[in-house]
């Protein structure tokens, strides 16, 4: 991991740190045709704005790999998933999956 990766990683913890947070996942395709997820996170709160916190090259593109990103992309950050209170997505049947997984990852003592 690079420096400009860690200092990200600290300024985008500092902005989240105890606060309820949104989380919107996108998946595209790039000029490539390979698959693109980007995962943006903001404070749930209406004067904030959302940051891109993670863009990941993806194999597969289904609710498992979705919802590990999210995971993995609020740990970056340090925001426990208990803070995650909005995931908004299309309605893709994989992203609906992903977001039953995550609300059950968080009723999970």
């Amino acid at each position: 991991m690079c420096l400009c990766q860690i200092c990200l990683r600290v300024l985008n913890s500092s902005i989240f740190r105890d606060k309820d947070v949104i989380v919107i996942p996108d998946e595209t395709m790039d000029i490539k045709n390979r698959k693109v997820l980007n995962i943006l996170i903001g404070p749930a709160d209406p004067d904030s704005k959302l940051r891109l916190v993670t863009t990941k090259f993806l194999d597969k593109c289904d609710s498992e790999t979705i919802s590990a990103a999210v995971v993995e992309s609020l740990q970056e950050i340090f925001v426990p998933i208990e803070n995650l209170v909005c995931f908004k997505s299309d309605n893709a049947p994989y992203m609906i999956k992903a977001r039953r997984t995550l609300k059950e990852l968080k009723e999970v003592p």
